[in-house]
């Protein structure tokens, strides 16, 4: 179930910051952090050209091994039936948005 957890407040990965504002840097894209969201929600969604787009930041300093997805995010990845990624760069964000 999604809800508020403060624990994991300071848990986001540290790019996801820096992250959000190169983001905000493309034309007539919409941002709404879900960093606050449990249960395996990815941190962020984004709007862009009439599709939503959810988005988790993990880092791009780390082997993916050492920043892989946790269990409440792998089981949410799993059964949800519509579009998510994991993004370690803006690069990554811009293939998901389709601009390349």
């Amino acid at each position: 179930m999604v809800g508020y957890n403060k624990r994991f407040d300071s848990r986001t990965d540290k790019n996801h910051s820096a992250l959000l504002k190169l983001i905000k840097t493309i034309p007539s894209v919409s941002i709404q952090d879900l960093g606050w969201a449990s249960g395996g929600v990815p941190d962020t969604m984004l709007g862009f050209r009439g599709r939503n787009y959810l988005v988790e930041i993990k880092r791009p300093d780390t082997a993916p091994s050492k920043s892989k997805l946790n269990d409440a995010q792998v089981e949410w990845h799993e059964t949800w039936r519509g579009q998510v990624a994991v993004c370690r760069s803006f690069d990554d964000v811009l293939k998901v948005l389709g601009i390349e």
